[in-house]
């Protein structure tokens, strides 16, 4: 094993730390050893107290001459004091028997008296910061701890060994010949299941212990999280025991979990205090060895009854136990920081994970393991229905969205007759289910690139559809620049609308040249790929009524999952992992409406009245929708509902090209439920077409009471629901089948069926006898978590469209989504659920964490053996195309292999074992130097190699290295290691190696993948020439190699060419970084790379802009460091290094308020490479710095100013590797101008404890 068990609680009982010792110490008058530590000088037993004579005569006196403890209280009656001997007696003692026995720092003994106990945290902190440790003499019966003595023996069969690459951070340095036990939390008596045994009470004073010091560990430097198990360790027996228990790690079967090694790394990071506990026997010694440059070790005798705590982020160990002692030890973690992965509280994971089980399964495609899963909705519908949440209200509250046509829209009193049967040429409809005017004319072109010209031209719902659909995506999570380059399907149900033919004649604002091209559905279906740079298969669709329905029947089959067997067939197209389909429709003019009235579609009184027996035709109505799915491998639980089946089929020849086909709309029911691979009986709730015709309501009743009403002779018993969204705001045509399988989606999340409008008398040729079927007119629960729910669209051209969803409730009281009671359709559900997914699911490759030594792994890794003889190593990396193989050296005791640096003087290498890339060694960060955890053989993460960076060494390009790989027997870990070397030997390894580099650029014209740049006239130079694209600007960055580990972009965000800029890389650190240029569309810019020596100049060359340069300095990259203060509001304030001080900087300010100011450091002024404390508000002197990193959100110094006064920070980084406590510090100047009670020297407080004191209000 690797990484610790579970972490275990402050404390194991619901009793505070002194409430065991509940003694009178309230006598009226004080003494001179009360409270006070003491020795015994009584010569002759003593008397046991008189209640416990009384509880037992046959009580034996006590022998207690020599013994020390504590005075805990006084006897009146006895005129005595009592006095706690560290064995656990509690006696009447004499006050002239008794005296006071002064403890030497850093030594004290753990409270048995509520009076002491208000001492004792601000005591333990002192020390703990002035010392780094502290022995503190514990209360313990004898026969507790042989009791732990015999507990250990009783489980002899749970002693273990660490995995020898990571048993040093826990059993400290020359850990052979040792072992140890995990201890259960309330490892309990075999024998009796409630009593403690010893081991149990030693873990419960570690956390009673731990209870103490959790409030004082702010004043330490950091926040606390929790205590972690505790283990027992102890010598082996014999050399015998020690290789029994190391065999299982030297097995070549042997592999350690990923997700133990983040254990391990985290643990590393996060450990602060290490509690031992020397629970039984004596002798053995403990020597601490301080981190700091120059500090001596200190070695303290192992004392039975004692425990030792330490800085472990300060002090590294070495323990040598004696004999059978026995020393029970754990850790208090500092709070993880954001992103950290690994031990943050196993209790957490534990409740997520059973939440999770919790969630219903969802159904299967077949035998594939994808699923094509609805991501998100953007919608634009009547009754200013302008979000998805808004369209579910107006379901649920049954809004009727019918108005009479504005005439902002057009004077339709000049079209309107209100006799149906008059030939006039006129419109008897007057009502429209109408978007608000600016939701069709307000646009945002320069958001999409696109001129005011084109916009004018482009029909307003196609507009709105780019809304609408980039809306949908911003929803599940992506942004433009994550869309550039992404395969995705559109198809959109669309067609010409009234504008088409108004601009086509020129009514509106004379014909333009592009009002044409602009203006075909075509067009629609592709502007969106072509705005956001989206690769993928695009496709317009118009079957009328049934358009929008059908374009989602293509996108499915466009993402269909795919068969196990059908894999590997040549003949399989390129499934499509995103896709988006929708639909739009709007109306200008009221020539279509005439055309209707004329075939007596519409209705005389202005709704859909569905199923009703007033249905006399349907309501026009506006409207622009659009889903967003994907392909799913596993259970995605961001997602809204699960598409399980699409059909689409067309009539045929029947009664007319208009009428309703009964038996070809079964047909496409029943092929949909045979893909979806569930019976009839499985739908709960249909949405029907149901535009309201007299004619078409009843046929599509039929065709479904045929298809559901009975299945393999099996009789529906639950009623199926029937509903239409038409009845809330009418037939919205092209994109009718989008709000039906839109409201399908959120009857399914909600679990819950909304009522149909204008429902009063059922249609008398709906046939109903015997079939279980509620038309709803009101809400109505699903009475179940789950729900199918299918919906079908019929365009009068006789193509049928169907399709059908699986939801799970995601909000109301079927709610089956963990720790969330309303239902969120932003992109914020998608991160919840992907940063659950990660916590709880086995951790993917290069995921985001707090450290480059923390990132999640694939795969597991066989640590802990020397290498096999029998294996071949090789080195691969950024100076060779190729693995090269390393040679074993007898003088290094190490194989070996040379190569010499690049122009760019950094290469960057990982070692593989027989040429398998499954097996590689790598380190666990990325750019790793020879200090770094050295993990595999496993699978790499991306960008995980150890990096050489001759800059920071000075050594010129060329400068050969010699990297070597050895098992150190001592550490009993793999170590990689490198040094410059003249050797013939490593100038020989490094000749045999040729292999010249190139550079490519990505950039947004090339939708961020590489295209290789054309190397020029001189050496290191490279160049290409691109145009500026329709955005007039583009955005780059370039690569090495192609390789997205060694980017080379400036130093921050956007460098544009006013940007005076450093040049960083190569490295992986380029990402949201490029080079920035703006111009006229189709103006050429000439772009040059050049690398040499080290240095590395970009340059770009426009005609209206000239010629823009930024240089890297060749040797060490220079950086600026920033104060980000409140003062400042955060902003930037430049440090300035000081004169003959090299690594140190300062930045002197006047301060304007009395407050606490708060501020950190920035590198570069980029919010990713952020100095910073491990707690907030940290003091100097008391938190390590960290950094520079990403994860300085919340994290800040704090120092209390007062106006007029100056504070000088200073960053020194020289400390970094001695006291990471002294990198930031600051001190005030003009105390003339400090109030007084603020001045040095001046106590307000005349009798100040001896101590220092601290807030102990416990914060857990």
């Amino acid at each position: 094993m690797c990484a610790r068990p579970a972490c275990a609680p402050w404390s194991v009982s619901e009793k505070g730390p002194m409430e065991s010792a509940a003694f009178a110490t309230d006598h009226g008058t004080w003494r001179d050893l009360d409270f006070k530590i003491v020795e015994i000088v009584s010569k002759e037993p003593v008397d046991p107290l008189p209640e416990e004579l009384e509880a037992n005569p046959l009580a034996k006196r006590l022998e207690v001459d020599g013994k020390r403890g504590q005075t805990v209280g006084w006897r009146d009656d006895l005129g005595k004091h009592l006095v706690e001997t560290f064995d656990g007696d509690v006696t009447a003692i004499a006050e002239e028997c008794l005296r006071e026995f002064e403890q030497s720092a850093p030594e004290l003994t753990i409270p048995r008296s509520e009076h002491r106990a208000e001492f004792f945290p601000a005591e333990l902190a002192f020390l703990l910061e002035e010392w780094h440790y502290c022995v503190l003499q514990a209360t313990s019966l004898p026969e507790e701890r042989r009791s732990a003595s015999r507990a250990v023996v009783e489980r002899e069969e749970r002693w273990t060994r660490i995995v020898p690459d990571a048993e040093a951070a826990y059993m400290g340095k020359a850990s052979g010949g040792k072992k140890i036990m995990w201890l259960d939390h309330l490892d309990q008596s075999d024998d009796d299941p409630f009593a403690e045994n010893g081991l149990a009470v030693a873990d419960r004073k570690l956390s009673e212990l731990g209870r103490w010091l959790g409030p004082v560990c702010p004043n330490l430097g950091f926040q606390a999280s929790h205590r972690t198990n505790a283990f027992v360790q102890a010598r082996c027996s014999n050399p015998k025991e020690e290789e029994e228990l190391l065999e299982p790690f030297g097995e070549a079967t042997f592999r350690i979990p990923a997700e133990e090694m983040q254990g391990h790394l985290s643990f590393t990071h996060r450990r602060k205090l290490c509690m031992m506990y020397f629970v039984h026997g004596s002798g053995g010694t403990l020597t601490l060895h301080p981190v700091f440059r120059g500090a001596e070790d200190i070695t303290l005798p192992c004392r039975e009854n004692t425990i030792v705590v330490f800085r472990h982020d300060l002090c590294d160990y070495t323990y040598f136990p004696e004999g059978k002692q026995l020393c029970v030890q754990a850790w208090i973690l500092r709070e993880p920081h954001a992103g950290e992965v690994g031990i943050s509280s196993a209790d957490t994971t534990d409740r997520y994970n059973e939440d999770i089980d919790k969630i219903p399964d969802g159904p299967v495609y077949g035998a594939s393991p994808e699923t094509v899963d609805c991501m998100s909705l953007g919608c634009r519908y009547a009754c200013n229905t302008y979000q998805p949440e808004d369209y579910w209200a107006m379901l649920a509250f049954a809004c009727d969205g019918g108005i009479l046509i504005p005439h902002t829209r057009w004077d339709h009193d000049l079209y309107y007759e209100a006799n149906p049967d008059a030939l006039s040429g006129k419109a008897y409809a007057r009502h429209f289910g109408m978007l608000d005017l600016q939701a069709l004319t307000l646009f945002n072109n320069t958001f999409f690139g696109i001129s005011d010209t084109d916009a004018s031209c482009i029909d307003p719902p196609a507009r709105v559809l780019l809304e609408a659909g980039y809306d949908c995506l911003f929803r599940a999570g992506w942004t433009s620049r994550k869309l550039r380059g992404v395969t995705m399907g559109m198809c959109f149900g669309t067609a010409e609308s009234e504008f088409a033919g108004m601009s086509n004649q020129g009514w509106l604002a004379g014909f333009k040249e592009q009002t044409r091209r602009e203006l075909l559905p075509a067009m629609t279906s592709a502007r969106l790929q072509f705005t956001f740079g989206i690769r993928g298969p695009c496709q317009s669709a118009e079957t009328a009524c049934s358009s929008a329905l059908s374009a989602t029947c293509v996108m499915h089959h466009w993402m269909r999952p795919k068969m196990p067997e059908h894999r590997l067939a040549r003949t399989m197209s390129q499934q499509v992992p995103y896709g988006l389909a929708g639909g739009c429709n709007a109306a200008f003019n009221a020539g279509t409406m005439i055309g209707f009235c004329g075939a007596h579609m519409l209705s005389i009184q202005g709704r859909c009245f569905t199923f009703d027996q007033s249905g006399d035709g349907f309501l026009r109505a506006e409207g622009i929708g659009a889903m967003h799915y994907k392909t799913s491998y596993s259970e995605d639980h961001a997602r809204l509902s699960m598409l399980v089946a699409s059909q689409m089929n067309q009539d045929g020849r029947s009664a007319s090209l208009t009428a309703p086909h009964g038996p070809s709309q079964q047909e496409c029911i029943r092929y949909c439920l045979r893909e979806a691979g569930i019976t009839p009986l499985d739908v709960q709730v249909q949405e029907l077409h149901g535009t309201g015709t007299a004619l078409g309501d009843p046929i599509e009743t039929g065709s479904l009471r045929a298809t559901m009403m009975v299945y393999e002779g099996e009789v529906r018993e639950h009623p199926i629901i029937k509903t239409s969204s038409k009845s809330n705001f009418g037939h919205t045509e092209l994109n009718a089948g989008m709000c039906g399988i839109m409201k399908c989606c959120l009857l399914g999340v909600f679990c819950a069926c909304t009522p149909n409008c204008h429902i009063r008398l059922l249609n008398p040729h709906v046939d109903v006898n015997s079939y279980p079927v509620l038309f709803s007119t009101e809400i109505v629960d699903q009475s179940k978590d789950t729900a199918y729910c299918g919906v079908s669209s019929f365009g009068w051209s006789g193509c049928n469209a169907r399709g059908d969803m699986y939801s799970r409730c995601l909000s109301g009281p079927r709610n089956t989504e963990p720790g969330q009671r309303l239902l969120d359709l932003t992109a914020a559900r998608v991160f919840r659920a992907a940063s659950l997914n990660r916590l709880c699911a086995p951790p993917e490759p290069a995921a985001n964490a707090a450290l480059d030594d923390l990132r999640a792994y694939d795969g597991e890794y066989g640590v802990g053996m020397p290498a096999d003889e029998g294996n071949t190593f090789y080195c691969k990396g950024s100076f060779s195309a190729s693995m090269e193989q390393m040679s074993w050296l007898y003088d290094r005791n190490a194989y070996a292999f040379a190569f010499a640096l690049g122009e760019t003087r950094v290469e960057q290498f990982q070692l593989v074992v027989n040429k398998a890339k499954a097996f590689t060694i790598f380190p666990a960060a990325k750019m790793a130097d020879p200090f770094a955890q050295v993990l595999g053989p496993g699978k790499a993460p991306p960008g995980h190699a150890w990096a050489i960076d001759g800059r920071s060494q000075g050594v010129p390009q060329g400068t050969v290295y010699m990297v070597f790989f050895a098992w150190d027997e001592e550490a009993r870990q793999k170590r990689v290691w490198w040094e410059a070397s003249e050797d013939d030997r490593a100038l020989a390894m490094a000749a045999s190696v040729s292999f010249r580099h190139s550079y490519s650029i990505v950039g947004s014209w090339t939708l961020w993948k590489p295209v290789l740049m054309r190397a020029g006239a001189e050496p290191g130079l490279f160049e290409t020439e691109v145009r500026v694209g329709f955005e007039r600007h583009e955005d780059f960055r370039f690569l090495r190699d192609a390789d997205p580990n060694q980017a080379i972009y400036p130093a921050r965000g956007l460098a544009k060419e006013s940007d005076d800029m450093p040049v960083r890389g190569p490295d992986f650190r380029g990402e949201g970084k490029a080079w920035f240029v703006s111009g006229k569309f189709g103006e050429p810019v000439a772009i040059q790379l050049r690398v040499w020596e080290g240095e590395i100049t970009v340059s770009t060359t426009m005609g209206s802009r000239g010629v823009s340069t930024w240089t890297s300095d060749a040797g060490p990259e220079p950086a600026v460091f920033y104060v980000s203060a409140s003062w400042n509001e955060f902003g930037f304030s430049a440090m300035e290094a000081v004169q003959g001080k090299a690594g140190v900087y300062r930045l002197k300010k006047l301060l304007s308020h009395e407050r606490m100011e708060l501020f950190q450091i920035v590198v570069d002024k980029d919010r990713g490479k952020v100095i910073h404390p491990e707690m907030q508000l940290a003091d100097q002197l008391i938190s390590p710095a960290l950094g520079p990193d990403g994860q300085g959100e919340g994290l800040h110094w704090g120092l209390y100013g007062w106006g007029g006064a100056f504070v000088e920070i200073t960053l020194d980084l020289t400390q970094v590797e001695s006291d990471r406590r002294k990198v930031v510090t600051w001190e005030f100047d003009e105390l003339q101008q400090r109030p007084r009670h603020r001045r040095e020297g001046f106590d307000p407080t005349p009798d100040a404890p001896e101590f220092p004191t601290y807030d102990y209000e416990p914060a857990f």
